[in-house]
């Protein structure tokens, strides 16, 4: 087995499994050891990668970039390029509730033997739900739950959590849901979920020393153009990356994995820009303040590992900052009420 590369350094003891993740598909681009790690390069025992797009010795599939483990997604390969089945955690297409079998203990399990029920509202995407009591207790209509600020002990405060996520043998989001659930939350909470709990005023106790990472799904207006008001009615109005809101009509900066950290599977500076927030003051500038909280934007988030993001410096407006270096919180929220 390969172990991990001069210059990678991955401190996370709570996952065994990260000993095998390795930099193997910039090596293979002719790039040097130690430039990107990421979840989705664990080597094969053959010597391949996951995410290559070959199928190596040790790998159930391999779609490339098509890999995921992200909820809602419909990839029939995970990001650790094992077969998408129900009882894997992920809540792919035909399926509306998976928990993983309750992380080994059926009994536990908020889903059904099928996946396509759920025994509670807690990690449901379910339309009609078996009863509405959450494992967490009835459901909240209080949106913020906790703040997590340390992954080998989610319950106690940390300088922050790196952007490769990991707990209890999970990584990237499954990690983080993980995470938020071991002290009482539902999930990682959105963007539009921070920005709705900021204004009820659900925010007003968290700690200011601290930076959060940001988990954004929505498009956001460009505020590098006209302050974020630049009207279009289609994206070739706006120009880049841009794309032109449906809704507001607006040009805006659409999500991405990129902006994700490659959905918190990667500690790379090179090819993904980590979105994070803060209560302001914000010193370093950069931000976009809404409410009391500044938001760290990025304006490209594909993430492509052979083109580099435009920008990596979080004090420029639309430049997100890297994903290698900060030591980040995640805010966790509570299971919507039906």
């Amino acid at each position: 087995m390969k172990l991990l590369r001069l210059g990678i350094v991955v401190a996370l003891a709570a996952a065994a499994c990260m000993s095998q993740v390795v930099d193997e598909r910039w090596t293979a681009r002719g790039g040097s050891a130690g430039k990107a790690t990421s979840a989705s390069a664990a080597s094969g025992a053959g010597g391949g990668s996951c995410g290559d797009g070959k199928l190596d010795p040790g790998e159930e599939c391999d779609l490339g970039k098509a890999n995921s483990c992200v909820d809602g997604t419909s990839s029939a390969c995970s990001c650790l390029c094992k077969k998408s089945k129900c009882g894997d955690g992920v809540i792919q297409a035909g399926e509306c509730c998976d928990d993983a079998d309750g992380g080994g203990n059926a009994q536990a399990s908020n889903c059904t033997a099928n996946c396509q029920a759920c025994k509670s509202s807690t990690k449901c995407m379910c339309g009609q739900p078996l009863d509405t009591t959450a494992a967490t207790g009835p459901c909240n209509p209080t949106i913020f739950k906790a703040v997590v600020s340390n992954q080998q002990d989610p319950s106690m405060p940390a300088a922050g959590v790196p952007a490769l996520w990991s707990y209890k043998g999970l990584v990237g989001f499954q990690a983080g849901k993980a995470l938020c659930q071991a002290v009482g939350a539902d999930h990682v909470c959105r963007y539009d979920e921070v920005v709705k709990a900021d204004a009820n005023g659900e925010l007003a106790a968290i700690p200011t020393d601290l930076t959060y990472w940001l988990y954004r799904t929505t498009n956001v207006p460009d505020y590098q153009l006209s302050n974020g008001t630049k009207s279009c009615n289609a994206s070739s109005d706006c120009g880049g990356n841009d794309v032109c809101d449906p809704i507001t009509n607006v040009c805006s900066w659409k999500p991405g994995a990129g902006g994700r950290c490659n959905d918190w599977t990667t500690v790379s500076d090179d090819y993904s820009e980590g979105e994070w927030f803060r209560v302001v003051p914000d010193p370093g500038g950069g931000g976009v303040t809404k409410g009391s909280l500044s938001f760290h934007f990025s304006h490209y988030t594909t993430f492509d590992d052979t083109i580099k993001p435009p920008c990596s410096n979080e004090t420029i407006l639309g430049c997100a900052g890297p994903c290698g270096t900060p030591q980040r919180a995640i805010l966790c929220c509570n299971p919507k009420c039906p």
